[in-house]
């Protein structure tokens, strides 16, 4: 029987290759480096497979939503990222980004492809981790439970004059009297400076906090608060 002779359509190739068939598309040059870029695929059992399939790909390559497959792994692509994001964001916040996805993300679908992450999967895996994700060590859950309190409450004015009696024993005794009476946070009061302190106004200005970043405590400059002294 004659070879059915096929018309010619600019960009697809289809040939054979051993004992099956394959195709080559031209898919337009990279946007950014303009090189030729090529979508090859082989291993069909006919002629008509490999065309067809062709032809699949160019459509979708016509309407826009032509996908290059790609090998690349969930974790090489957030290990690039991190790169690209350390110089963008505080040390802090860099450091949560870290810690989440070495122990939320990595473990669970980290040797994933990219590609295959979809919505559902994301979705499972949120529901995954509500569920029974935790690795960290939940410390105030136990803090409570070890002081007698179910969960986190206000002191009474009680409570809290006796807290500070013994509190000013402390050599930190300045610093928790303001944590009692101004409700700076943690990261304010650790970043306090004397010079900061004006008596005769009555006020104390944070201009800087200090947080805890691989077991370091760098100095932070933010906004200018004003607290009452």
């Amino acid at each position: 029987m004659a070879r059915r002779q096929r018309p010619k359509i600019t960009g697809v190739t289809v040939y054979k290759r051993g004992s099956t068939w394959s195709y080559r598309l031209e898919v337009g040059a990279d946007p950014v480096t303009g090189e030729r870029q090529r979508d090859n695929k082989g291993g069909f059992d006919s002629e008509d497979a490999a065309w067809k399939a062709a032809l699949d790909s160019r459509s979708r390559l016509e309407q826009g939503r032509h996908v290059k497959p790609s090998h690349r792994k969930v974790a090489e692509f957030l290990d690039e990222w991190l790169v690209v994001v350390l110089d963008a964001v505080k040390p802090s916040t860099y450091q949560y980004y870290v810690d989440y996805i070495e122990a939320y993300v990595k473990p669970t679908i980290g040797k994933r492809c990219l590609q295959e992450i979809t919505v559902p999967v994301l979705n499972m895996l949120y529901r995954r981790l509500l569920a029974s994700g935790r690795s960290k060590p939940d410390n105030n859950t136990k803090m409570y439970a070890y002081s007698g309190r179910n969960r986190p409450k206000p002191w009474t004015l009680d409570e809290l004059a006796a807290w500070l009696r013994v509190a000013l024993d402390n050599r930190f005794a300045g610093m928790w009297v303001l944590a009692a009476t101004t409700g700076l946070r943690r990261s304010e009061l650790a970043g306090v400076e004397r010079d900061m302190l004006d008596l005769d106004r009555g006020t104390l200005t944070v201009e800087n906090t200090r947080v805890v970043v691989r077991g370091h405590a760098p100095t932070r400059t933010g906004r200018p608060r004003v607290a009452a002294a």
